[in-house]
């Protein structure tokens, strides 16, 4: 391995279908110059495809469940319960085990449960000691958990349009304070009338608000994507702001997270290099103070001017008024999250080795005297990538989920590989050879290539080709392929950016070679196939998260990977996103939400819309996929729960699937066929019908 950070930013995708199922290194380069672009008419015809309807397929063949599961915590915080107990809580990704509650002394379990919308926990953890009660953000809605009631109830939605619920913090009264996105607003909760307020947006650019802070009747809120900031005001009076510019800010990016403590702010945020440091601010001077390059989010409750927070690996002991450190001891954990104040006892919560753990620490004799590992429930993850292999495994991704996993469909063998590599959620991922694969982890789109023969190796097995966030800004590496003996990549930029990268990597040396950046100025590149020298791409008008999608239309281009020089760029009227190009007998066939388009492959020319639906929906990064069954005219086409297997020489479809399907979809060489299936699970479809 050569780099090992790892970075996991994510917000939920959506597809709004409209209507039901119809009868389915070095600098930036510039890239290279395009083919004349060319605009085509998607037309459909009065009997929408042309193609004949067949029997369907006899539907699910088997279903193997929770195929993805993993410890990857979004937050823990060290508590104590209303006798006095310290308790670890935990929000753990994935779809299942979300919310736990441990005895932080012993590790055992006393609590475990799932979201009750069935969203994702989104925010950090926030304790009221006053109400013994926990909250968090859930999709647009805030949680509540409560030692006397012991159930994880939703209070509700935070504002009018919210999908995503951060920054929580608590004010005077009980009153809680918190962000949301999209537009970011800021809202409170009052528990005593049980309503929720939310104010104005901040302005034009600002998609998030990601951070609180409150001091002395001032809230601190933290924005993003784009121009990130702070903005402060009286909590009497929240539509009255002042804006508090970051030092060395970025264009993108955001303010993570601001702990108050004394008179300063720890305020997380991203800088001009794009890295995350913690800048402190000085509310009564209203000055930046000093960086501190090697701060963690760990820090207990202060009182008065000091505070205990991890520091370089460190426990240590903060007096805010001077900024001064007293060093207590080491902290031997990977990543701390929570510290707590008991006395002489001081207790520490974080990961280690991939696994929770928990310590207690002495003031008076400046070292580690108890380690505990809790009792956590491991969680299920939705697939979020997938492809078949030639020898007999499946590969995939987990959303939210850190690594690489596989299974056997003969035996039901799984394996997923360690959590010290550094791959977070793969977006997606190709077979290349007998033994290599190529994955794309976001964020910062890191790209690898893994070794089937090492695979009892642990992180040998992996080789980190590249991290393209820095300079290309780039996030999330949704496409692969093969041409020309090269290795290509296609991503979606970091957030509040628009214009995806070509990316070609050397497969020999396993080593980055060149970068097109913006290679379809404002499009991202989603969807890439390849056949001899050439590489044939889709895009997508949706940038990362926090920026407009481009108005314009999505384009299908071939590149030719031996000359380097695009060949041609069609722009296909009417589609904002386009999926999946396939070759099949001198047709180039590419996915849409709503069935297939037809083109010439030499210039691009849009031939014949093969559509079997009628939708419209905001674009997106796989909201349709489609791969071809080996050695057949056959494709199976997935979008919007709906699977279809379309044979473009007979002029036919059939239904395989019509509820609870994925986009992601593996084909073995033999044409076995897999799908993500109500999103944790994989299922074999028959391609056939049921036998009479």
């Amino acid at each position: 391995m050569r780099n090992s950070a790892s970075l996991t930013r994510r917000s939920a995708l959506s597809l709004a279908a409209t209507a039901g199922f119809l009868a389915a290194a070095g600098p930036p380069v510039a890239a290279s110059a395009a083919g004349r672009p060319v605009s085509m008419p998607a037309t459909v015809d009065s009997a929408l495809s042309g193609l004949r309807s067949i029997a369907p397929g006899a539907g699910i063949k088997r279903v193997y469940k929770d195929v993805f599961t993993a410890l990857s915590f979004l937050d823990m915080l060290l508590v104590t319960d209303p006798a006095g107990v310290p308790k670890l809580i935990t929000a753990t990704a994935g779809d299942t085990n979300q919310f736990q509650v441990c005895d932080a002394a012993t590790g055992k379990q006393e609590f475990v449960a799932n979201t009750p919308a069935g969203e994702k926990i989104s925010s950090r953890l926030l304790w009221d000691p006053a109400k013994g009660a926990i909250y968090a953000g859930c999709g647009g809605e805030l949680l509540r958990w409560t030692f006397a009631g012991r159930k994880l109830v939703s209070l509700g939605q935070v504002a009018p349009k919210a999908t995503f619920v951060s920054g929580l913090a608590l004010g005077p009264a009980g009153k809680i304070w918190g962000g949301s996105y999209p537009n970011g607003i800021t809202w409170t909760w009052d528990p005593g009338a049980r309503r929720f307020t939310s104010f104005t947006a901040f302005d034009e650019v600002t998609d998030y608000v990601r951070a609180i802070g409150i001091w002395k009747g001032t809230v601190f809120a933290g924005t993003g994507s784009r121009n990130p900031h702070i903005v402060s005001f009286a909590q009497a009076t929240p539509q009255k702001r002042t804006v508090i510019p970051l030092p060395s800010a970025g264009r993108t990016g955001f303010v993570h997270r601001i702990i108050v403590r004394g008179d300063k702010l720890f305020v997380f945020a991203e800088d001009t290099d794009n890295e995350t440091r913690c800048f402190v601010y000085d509310p009564v001077t209203r000055r930046w103070g000093t960086e501190q390059r090697s701060a963690s989010y760990a820090f207990a409750e202060g009182t008065g001017t000091t505070t205990w927070r991890i520091a370089k690996s460190s426990l240590v002991l903060t007096d805010t008024a001077t900024m001064k450190d007293q060093v207590l001891c080491p902290v031997d954990m990977g990543l701390t999250r929570s510290v707590l104040v008991l006395g002489d006892r001081i207790m520490v919560a974080g990961n280690h080795a991939g696994k929770p753990v928990t310590a207690a620490y002495s003031v008076k004799s400046a070292k580690e005297t108890r380690r505990v590992s809790p009792k956590v429930s491991r969680g299920s993850f939705a697939i979020q990538s997938l492809i078949g292999s030639d020898h007999g495994l499946l590969y995939f991704g987990g959303y939210q989920g850190k690594g690489l996993a596989s299974l056997d469909p003969g035996t039901d063998t799984r394996w997923q590989s360690p959590g010290t590599e550094g791959i977070s959620q793969i977006e997606h991922l190709m077979q290349y050879d007998r033994n290599r694969l190529y994955a794309g982890s976001y964020g910062s789109a890191k790209l690898y290539s893994f070794d089937r023969r090492q695979i009892n190796e642990g992180d040998a097995a992996f080789d980190h080709i590249t991290t393209l966030r820095d300079p290309y800004m780039q996030s999330r590496p949704f496409a692969w392929t093969a041409a020309a003996g090269k290795v290509l990549a296609g991503t979606v930029p970091e957030y509040g950016l628009r214009g995806g990268a070509l990316v070609i990597i050397d497969p020999v040396k396993n080593e980055l070679e060149t970068v097109l950046n913006k290679f379809i100025p404002e499009q991202s590149i989603v969807g890439l196939t390849g056949y001899g020298d050439i590489a044939y791409g889709t895009t997508s008008g949706r940038g990362g998260y926090g920026v407009d999608d481009h108005p314009g239309d999505a384009c299908v281009f071939a590149y030719n990977a031996r000359t380097g020089r695009t060949v041609w760029t069609s722009y296909i009227k009417g589609h904002r996103d386009l999926y999946s190009p396939i070759l099949i007998a001198g047709v180039l066939y590419v996915a849409t939400i709503n069935g297939l388009l037809a083109l010439e492959p030499a210039k691009g020319k849009l031939q014949e819309t093969l559509a079997v639906r009628n939708r419209t929906a905001r674009p997106g990064y796989q909201s349709a996929r489609a791969l071809r069954i080996p050695g057949t005219s056959k494709i199976v086409h997935s979008s919007g729960d709906i699977v279809l297997l379309i044979d473009v020489k007979e002029r036919t479809r059939s239904v395989l699937g019509k509820t609870g399907f994925g986009t992601q979809i593996g084909v073995m060489s033999g044409g076995r066929l897999f799908i993500s299936y109500q999103n944790n699970h994989l299922a074999e479809l028959h391609l056939g019908p049921a036998p009479q």
